[in-house]
């Protein structure tokens, strides 16, 4: 298991001052790695994560940056 402070979603979204939907979102999607960045707590899929926060910070700083869509004026 990798090195560094591990918590729970809730407290890891604070952390890395994201919302725990985003967090979330962000694993669904495949930006987050299990067992790198991400633990789960037992063998369901509801079962709780561990998140390793310097992982997680190192890989938020990989991520590209939102793209915001101008109207028309």
């Amino acid at each position: 298991m990798p090195d560094g402070a591990w918590l729970k979603t809730p407290q890891a979204a604070e952390a890395l001052n994201i919302s725990r939907v985003t967090l979330l979102n962000q694993k669904k999607e495949g930006k987050f790695l299990s067992g790198y960045h991400f633990i789960r707590l037992g063998d369901k899929e509801t079962s709780p994560l561990l998140w390793n926060i310097p992982n997680c910070r190192e890989r938020q700083a990989q991520f590209e940056p939102p793209q915001f869509i101008q109207e028309p004026s």
